[in-house]
């Protein structure tokens, strides 16, 4: 391949799109053959996205190019660099994954559903979110960020039937939408200063001091709301479980990453290293969003909730390397600067492998079990062995066990906050200790989450019909998601490959040389500290084969069967499990003062003495919707009452209204 092949492949990606698109259009009476057909091209789509992604990566080319359109003085400016192209192998990696999923997936939408619309909003929504990343001026970017949040509202209220998910999509339309405005502030501020719209121009401009501090809160908090760090968050957890569980995986998995891009497109690309304060504020701001959502999700019994508050606490993670990585920059360690960075990039690549794993893999099982709550799961590993087999290596993945790759990134971070302890600041060293404190404490709750989540849903016995009537997802669905478990296995095994690629974007983005990386069986030298995940994979495997090499020695011996210990009890039964709410009391109870727990006993049977059940019923109080939403929802509420006089009803108010906004902005202008 020549660099000349890459805009044409660039373009037959955007053909698979549109063909993906337009097929359903034409075929829309062949509801089975325009879904596989669409699902198929866009598979193909993503599989010349990775081809294109990894050249562009593995070559260090830009390529840049610009469109006219018909409306007066605008065009439309695309460039696809070292983190564009980082951000394409992301989620083309993802979407030809779930696009194969989706094939068995849908289906139980047929006759229900319009499966037309699904799949034009569903290509629609890859095709734009892959332009985001390729946008290179203010116009272009804006224009296809609305049309990203627009077709994803519709995809997380396809669903519509349900009253619940309605308001879900609400609360993420208005969400995202605040997001916007906000962005749209910094671009003008930005443009006031360079007199162009163009990325390009943005880059190395001198900017008031005020006006820089303002621009990178009013970035940080738009782009912010879009990643759904807290307390930014309150769209996530209602818009990841109320979509479609594909379009969860590709939400989650991608789509909430885009608010990371945009993040460092400002700090490190248009702002530069900034002030201090800023790497202090996207570090407090990432610890406090991932321990705060790994907390929440430890407490959650419906599983996609749990998955959607764990995304929630890896975009914490990833914030925490990009905040270190700014920091780096402002004291002018380059080496910190870049593995911070590296770190935060290869977790950016490993979240979307793992946690889009882990939805598909529960929308596997809420498809066979018909219900999202764990405590009426239980068992399913005797019928759904395959599932449950790809949803432990995700949930090893996302709990940072060695030897998957969650593992890999999470230590790179780790390496990165133990360099940064040698900074020449002893305020920026003690926040830094304590948030590696805190780094350790979120991955222990991780893990205790995912435990909770595995066991509770896969282990024991079946404590309803639920679970005893559950059946295998078909190999459709489960292909998939064992390729993204294969990688996820080959990226922590042999992390080399994937950092090479992540290596030019980081270096570009940093001004520096990129981390040096040795071959995948020896330390990954690191200054003073090293680390071999291939190694240490080995030595796992090395284990595992031990024991049950041990385990067979043993069982060559007569065999001598005994009941399971019933503690005294004639049998066990399903009521003697640890349920999903159990498992988290004791967590519950320690941050109760976080959580703000409020309990229900409800007894059935005649007076306190003579009863026949107890149900005891936990809910977890929404603090900062109690504290900052409602609140805020209210004052709106109250000056819209206070303002609803000046809606008269009369066309010539109206005009008069339009005649002094037209004066006010033609005075604004000169």
């Amino acid at each position: 391949m020549t660099v000349i092949c890459v805009p044409y492949l660039i373009g037959l990606i955007f053909v698979m799109y549109v063909l993906a698109i337009v097929i359903p259009i034409f075929l829309r009476k062949h509801e089975r053959i325009f879904h596989r057909t669409s699902m198929v091209l866009s598979a193909l789509g993503s599989l010349l996205g990775i081809i294109l992604s990894v050249f562009v990566l593995k070559n260090s080319h830009a390529l840049q190019a610009t469109f006219d359109t018909s409306l007066y003085f605008i065009s439309l400016n695309f460039k696809l660099d070292s983190l564009s192209a980082f951000y394409i192998l992301a989620i083309s990696l993802i979407s030809f994954a779930v696009s194969i999923y989706s094939i068995g997936y849908m289906k139980e939408y047929y006759g229900r559903k319009s499966i037309k619309n699904f799949c034009v909003l569903y290509n629609f929504f890859i095709a734009t979110m892959i332009s985001v990343v390729l946008a290179d001026d203010v116009f272009s970017f804006l224009v296809f960020w609305e049309l990203m949040s627009i077709a994803s509202y519709f995809l997380v209220i396809y669903d519509d039937h349900v009253q619940e998910n309605i308001k879900s999509g609400f609360i993420y339309f208005v969400m995202t939408h605040v997001g916007t405005a906000l962005i749209v502030i910094s671009f003008r501020l930005l443009y006031k200063a360079s007199g162009s719209y163009s990325f390009e121009s943005f880059s190395g401009i001198t900017l008031d001091n005020q006006i820089k501090n303002f621009v990178f809160a009013t970035s940080l908090i738009g782009f912010g709301i879009k990643a759904g760090m807290m307390p930014l968050h309150i769209w996530s957890p209602r818009a990841y479980p109320a979509a479609p569980s594909n379009i969860s995986a590709l939400m989650s998995g991608f789509m909430s990453k885009l608010g990371l891009y945009g993040i460092i497109r400002f700090v490190f690309d248009f702002l530069g290293a900034g002030n201090y304060w800023w790497g202090i504020i996207i570090l407090v701001m990432g610890t406090t969003t991932a321990f705060l959502g790994v907390l929440r999700a430890y407490m959650e019994n419906d599983i996609k909730r749990l998955i959607a508050f764990s995304s929630i606490e890896n975009i914490g993670i990833i914030l925490m390397g990009i905040g270190l990585s700014a920091l780096g920059l402002y004291f002018g360690n380059a080496h910190l600067a870049n593995l911070a960075i590296t770190a935060a990039l290869f977790h950016i690549l490993n979240h979307a492998l793992f946690k889009s794993l882990l939805f598909m893999g529960a929308g596997v099982v809420v498809q066979s079990c018909h219900t999202r709550d764990m405590e009426k799961y239980g068992g399913l590993i005797k019928n759904m062995p395959f599932t449950a087999l790809l949803f432990l290596i995700g949930s090893i993945s996302i709990s940072a066990l060695p030897p998957f790759n969650g593992f890999a990134s999470e230590w790179l971070l780790y390496q990165s906050f133990f360099g940064g302890l040698g900074l020449n600041s002893n305020g920026g060293r003690i926040v830094l200790l304590i948030c590696v404190a805190a780094l350790g404490m979120t991955s222990a709750l991780a893990l205790g989450c995912f435990v909770k989540a595995f066991g509770m849903s896969f282990l024991a016995k079946p404590r309803s019909g639920y679970s005893e009537n559950a059946k295998e997802g078909s190999p459709i669905m489960l292909i998939p998601m064992g390729i993204l478990a294969a990688i996820c296995m080959l990226f922590g095994l042999f992390p080399v490959g994937p950092l090479s690629l992540i290596s030019p974007a980081s270096a570009r983005l940093v001004d520096g040389q990129g981390i040096k990386i040795e071959n995948a069986v020896s330390p990954l030298n690191i200054e003073t500290v090293s680390i071999s995940p291939g190694a240490v994979g080995a030595m796992v495997i090395i284990v595992i084969a031990l024991t049950l090499g041990f385990i067979s020695l043993l069982s060559n011996k007569k065999k001598r069967l005994y009941n399971t210990w019933d503690c005294g009890f004639e049998y066990l039964n399903e009521r003697m499990e640890y349920t999903a709410t159990g498992f988290s009391e004791s967590l519950r109870y320690v941050f109760s003062f976080l959580l703000d727990p409020k309990r229900e006993v409800v007894k059935s049977g005649s007076g306190d003495y003579f009863v026949n059940t107890i149900q005891h019923r936990v809910h977890i109080r929404r603090t900062f919707e109690n504290l900052i939403y409602k609140p805020l929802r209210d004052i709106i509420i109250h000056l819209a009452v206070k303002l609803e006089h000046i809606q008269k009803g009369s066309v010539n108010v109206y005009l008069v209204y339009i005649f002094i906004i037209v004066i006010g902005l033609l005075i604004y202008i000169r």
